[in-house]
């Protein structure tokens, strides 16, 4: 492959496999956290360098094109179908999972309904609903701790558990 700045794609290279690395160091059942995300920016650009090159070699560019407009493709599929239908938004999932990456978790008017009853709680009660509609209506989390579910599954974070549970007054 030609590079006009061969140091900047070997770079580019031993920092996605060492991203992509990482991922084992940080997959863990039931979390949320999406373990590609650190690899993906990296891989992106080594993606559109590899097309860019095939399409340069005679031999490859019919190949090159077909694969790059199949990707192409994809992610518009994936992008047209998260504003067709945000609730479940297939083909937009994450890569080996069962449920969507991305989807929307209430309507407008069922957000508008969370924020105004997080709105009504007592001043200084914290609120125990979705971290986001807390943000929205200006309410604080139990023990300040937006990530409720890390928290309760680790034990390394059994003293913030203790704190979050312990937060009082709550509402809803």
């Amino acid at each position: 492959m030609a590079a006009r700045d061969r140091a900047l794609l070997g770079t580019l290279a031993a920092t996605a496999v060492a991203a992509l690395a990482m991922t084992v160091t940080i997959v863990k059942p039931g979390t949320g956290l999406n373990v590609l995300v650190p690899s993906e920016p990296l891989l992106a650009v080594l993606a559109v360098a590899g097309v860019v090159w095939a399409l340069r070699v005679p031999t490859l560019r019919v190949r090159a094109a077909i694969v790059a407009a199949a990707l192409a493709l994809l992610a518009l599929a994936q992008s047209a179908s998260l504003l067709a239908d945000p609730a479940n938004p297939r083909p937009f999932h994450r890569p080996l999972s069962s449920t969507p990456g991305w989807k929307a978790g209430a309507t407008r008017d069922e957000m508008r309904r969370l924020v105004a009853v997080a709105k009504a709680c007592p001043p200084g009660a914290a609120y125990t609903g979705p971290p986001l509609v807390a943000f929205i209506a200006r309410r604080r989390v139990p023990a300040d701790q937006p990530d409720a579910f890390i928290v309760s599954r680790a034990a390394m974070h059994a003293a913030v558990l203790r704190r979050l549970l312990a937060d009082a007054p709550r509402c809803p």
